[in-house]
C-alpha cells in the first residue's frame, strides 16, 4: 500500500502528501509519528479542525502497510461502539449470543492501528474505560468477561480538537497521560490556499509547479517502509539532485520506496 512518486514535476494534483507540521529540528509529522510507532508509544494528535490530523494517520498506515481501524467519536458514542456488542445468531438450531468486535478489539487482535477521531467528545467514563488498552496492560475486557490482549504491532492513535467551549472537555487526565502528544498548528492563509488549489485544480499542473503561485518552498523526502529510515532529496555541488540520509547526509544509490513533499528546512548535518 506504499506509494512512490516519480518526481516533483510528475506528481498528480490529487495524489500527494505535503508534510507541513515541522519541528525546529525539521522533523515533519510523518517522521515523528513513525518514530513513535517504532517505539510503541501511543499518540495523541492535538490541533484545530482542518490541519491534516486524520490525513496524516491515513498516510502513516499506508506507509506501514497495516490496517487502520477508525472510530469517529461523539458524545453519543458508547463503549460498545468501540469495544464490542452482543448479537443473537442461530447455531445448530438454537439462538446463541456472540460478540461483534468494534474497531479497538479488531486493532488489538489483527494487529493494526486504532484511530479514535475527536476522542475528547467521548464521555469521561467511556474514555477511562479504554485506558487498559493504552497502558502497560495492553488489553481490555469485553462485556462478556473475555480479556482481549494486544498482539505485537498494535498502536493506538487519537485526535482531539482543543476547545474553549465549556460544554466540551479536553481529554480526561488519566487518558491524556497514556499518550505522547503531537501539536498540529493552524495553516497560514498562503498554505491553505495552495492546498485548496492543488485539490480543486484539474488542469494537470503539479503541486511543484503550482507552489510558485503561492510562494511555497517545498522539498522531496523519502521513507524506507521496512527500516523506517528517513531521507531527503538535495542538490549536489554540481547541481544534480541526489537522495541523502535525513540525519547524516550520507548519499544513497537508490530512491526510497515511499516519497512525499515537505515544507523545506535546512539539513540537520553540515
Amino acid at each position: 500500500m506504499t506509494r512512490s512518486h516519480h518526481s516533483l514535476q510528475q506528481l498528480d494534483s490529487t495524489d500527494f502528501y505535503i508534510a507541513n507540521q515541522l519541528t525546529a529540528e525539521g522533523l515533519d509529522e510523518l517522521q515523528r509519528m513513525l518514530l513513535l510507532y517504532r517505539h510503541g508509544l501511543h499518540t495523541a494528535l492535538d490541533g484545530p479542525p482542518g490541519v491534516g490530523k486524520t490525513r496524516a494517520i491515513i498516510e502513516v498506515a499506508q506507509i506501514l502497510n497495516v490496517p487502520l481501524f477508525t472510530k469517529n467519536c461523539s458524545s453519543r458514542t458508547t463503549e460498545s461502539h468501540i469495544i464490542s456488542y452482543p448479537s443473537l445468531t442461530v447455531k445448530d438450531g438454537a439462538s446463541v449470543t456472540i460478540q461483534i468486535s468494534g474497531p479497538l478489539i479488531r486493532a488489538l487482535h489483527t494487529p493494526g492501528i486504532f484511530y479514535g477521531d475527536e476522542f475528547n467528545l467521548l464521555k469521561e467514563d467511556v474514555q477511562k474505560r479504554l485506558n487498559s488498552a493504552f497502558d502497560e496492560r495492553r488489553a481490555i475486557d469485553r462485556s462478556d468477561g473475555r480479556l482481549i490482549r494486544a498482539k505485537p504491532g498494535f498502536w493506538g492513535v487519537i485526535s482531539y480538537n482543543p476547545t474553549q467551549n465549556l460544554a466540551i472537555q479536553d481529554l480526561e487526565d488519566s487518558v491524556a497521560d497514556r499518550f505522547v502528544h503531537l501539536q498540529f498548528e493552524r495553516w497560514n492563509s498562503d498554505f491553505k490556499a495552495y492546498i485548496s488549489a492543488c485539490k480543486a485544480s484539474n488542469n494537470g499542473r503539479s503541486p511543484e509547479a503550482r507552489r510558485h503561485d503561492f510562494g511555497i518552498d517545498l522539498e522531496e523526502r523519502g521513507i524506507d517502509p521496512q527500516t523506517l529510515q528517513f531521507y531527503r532529496r538535495v542538490s549536489d555541488q554540481d547541481g544534480s539532485m541526489a537522495w541523502q540520509d535525513f540525519f547524516t547526509g550520507k548519499s544513497i544509490s537508490t530512491k526510497p520506496a515511499y516519497t512525499y513533499l515537505s515544507r523545506r528546512t535546512k539539513p540537520l548535518f553540515r
